[in-house]
């Protein structure tokens, strides 16, 4: 079957936000980011709760609960607008969701520390080196959230093997699509902080940055919604 043109899927990829799902996956998005931010906010504002943010596992505990709503927003939109009837394989997906977190979230988080400590006598290339490491790893690990989604909505009808060998079709295709997908949405991000200037740091300022990346993170989960639909048009 004869791949579809670079306009053709942006257009399927634009189209979903034309449904009313992908827009509550959005408010979902921004209710979790913000209610994230308000908690930790109001934790470091009190003695006690400063003192708790120092306990050893309190980071992982808050990062596994923030990605384990992050998914389920992710399964409603992959059930919601997936290609044809919704068959979610519980197992298989509930086991990819883990491997997304340790493989797909868990090495930037890390990435960030090391280099850091590792930049400290350069701290103006800490930024760049975090966000260029940030920006690879998202993009390697793409066919497998196209994996997740896949188990979220056609069930067992489809492995890695598949769909790594669809994505990695010659010329500017899906998988060159997504990067220039991240490096935009990298850019809109730096755009509204530079728009926000000062004012990021108020609460206008953090709810309309916590809206961005909302709308940021619908739109990767919906970019590859939009992959796993071509794939499975094409058999």
């Amino acid at each position: 079957m004869q791949q579809p043109t670079t306009v053709l899927r942006i257009g399927a990829w634009l189209m979903l936000f034309a449904r009313g799902a992908s827009w509550l996956g959005v408010l979902a998005y921004f209710l979790l980011f913000a209610g994230a931010s308000f908690a930790i906010s109001a934790l470091v504002a009190s003695p006690a709760g400063a003192y708790a943010l120092t306990g050893r596992y309190t980071f992982l505990l808050a990062s596994i609960a923030q990605y384990a709503l992050w998914a389920l927003i992710a399964l409603f939109l992959a059930r919601r607008l997936g290609e044809g009837p919704a068959r979610t394989a519980w197992g298989t997906w509930a086991a990819l969701a883990a491997v997304y977190f340790v493989v797909g979230i868990v090495p930037p988080g890390l990435a960030q520390g090391v280099i850091a400590e590792r930049l400290q006598d350069d701290p103006q290339w800490v930024f760049p080196a975090t966000t260029g490491f940030t920006l690879f790893w998202n993009a390697a690990v793409f066919p497998l959230l196209v994996w997740l989604i896949a188990a979220a909505h056609g069930g067992r009808r489809v492995g890695l093997r598949g769909i790594v060998t669809w994505l990695a079709e010659p010329g500017f295709g899906l998988w060159a699509l997504y990067i220039v997908l991240l490096l935009a949405s990298l850019l809109l991000d730096l755009a509204v902080t530079h728009v926000l200037g000062t004012e990021a740091s108020t609460q206008a300022g953090m709810l309309a940055g916590q809206f961005v990346a909302a709308l940021r993170t619908a739109a990767t989960v919906l970019f590859a919604i939009a992959a796993w639909r071509e794939f499975a048009a094409a058999g």
